[in-house]
């Protein structure tokens, strides 16, 4: 049986020897807010969790993952970067959007979040290199030899490739981890 966010904050605090006073201090958390978290009054979130985690010496996303629940969004955000198939920029953009509205209800959004995002940004950055490699030569002759059109839809296919598998592989080592 999953220990739940509350058995695991007051266990962690236990081991380092803090009083739920002491924890709230620390964290600028109240007392009150400490005991809901501990008797499973609540599920902290954002800014809570990660004081708490901090203090305890905690993974945040190891603690939220201990709870049951997963938020709908997560799943969006994990779908979302496969809108770069539709124009490339969006799959920076809807993941981006995403964790900007969400990144505050649940800490794993806000971690997996920047994962993505930073994947997408540096998938991004490649696909404008090559696609200034390849277009440049066209609207300034001379610049450097133009490529051939076969490399260039190689190239792209392969990136396009590459990003599809790096999607799913994120996705599945994040669905890998959240079932331990």
């Amino acid at each position: 049986m999953k220990q739940s966010i509350g058995s695991r904050v007051k266990e962690a605090r236990i081991l380092a020897g803090l009083s739920q006073e002491e924890l709230a201090a620390q964290s600028s958390l109240s007392k009150k807010t400490i005991a809901r978290i501990e008797n499973d009054k609540t599920v902290p979130y954002g800014y809570s969790v990660a004081s708490v985690s901090k203090v305890l010496g905690l993974d945040m996303a190891e603690l939220y993952e201990t709870h049951d629940e997963k938020p709908v969004q997560l799943r969006w955000l994990k779908m979302s970067p496969f809108a770069f198939l539709i124009f490339p920029p969006l799959g920076v953009i809807a993941p981006l959007l995403i964790w900007y509205f969400y990144k505050e209800k649940a800490v794993i959004i806000d971690i997996i979040g920047r994962k993505i995002i930073s994947a997408q940004l540096q998938w991004l950055a490649a696909f404008a290199f090559l696609y200034g490699y390849f277009y440049i030569p066209k609207y300034f002759p001379g610049v450097w030899p133009t490529p051939g059109t076969d490399t260039m839809w190689t190239l792209f296919a392969a990136l396009y490739t590459i990003n599809v598998v790096l999607i799913l592989i994120m996705g599945y080592i994040q669905q890998g981890k959240s079932k331990n």
